[in-house]
C-alpha cells in the first residue's frame, strides 16, 4: 500500500513540475487591410501545421495563446476575398 501511494505521489509531482514548465507565448492584434487600412472582421488565423488557431471579433481585434511555441511556427492569415 505504501508503494502504490508513493507511486501516486510521484506521478502527481512530474504532472505538476509539467504543468509549470510549459511556456505560454501569448499573440494580440488587430487585422487590416494594409492599404486600405479598413478593420478585417472574423478573419481566421492559425499556426502551420497545427490545429491551433482563433478568429478575430468584429473589430478586427484577435488574441492567440501558443503553449511551448516553436521558433518555427508561422500565423496564417485567411480571409475571403485576399491571397495568402
Amino acid at each position: 500500500m505504501l508503494q502504490k501511494n508513493l507511486i501516486l505521489s510521484l506521478c502527481f509531482l512530474i504532472a505538476l513540475h509539467n504543468c509549470h514548465s510549459q511556456t505560454v507565448f501569448e499573440i494580440k492584434g488587430k487585422i487590416v487591410d494594409e492599404e486600405s487600412e479598413d478593420i478585417l472582421p472574423f478573419a481566421s488565423m492559425n499556426i502551420l501545421n497545427k490545429t491551433l488557431g482563433t478568429l478575430s471579433n468584429s473589430n478586427g481585434e484577435f488574441e492567440l495563446k501558443i503553449v511551448n511555441p516553436n521558433q518555427n511556427d508561422t500565423l496564417v492569415f485567411y480571409y475571403l476575398g485576399y491571397e495568402t
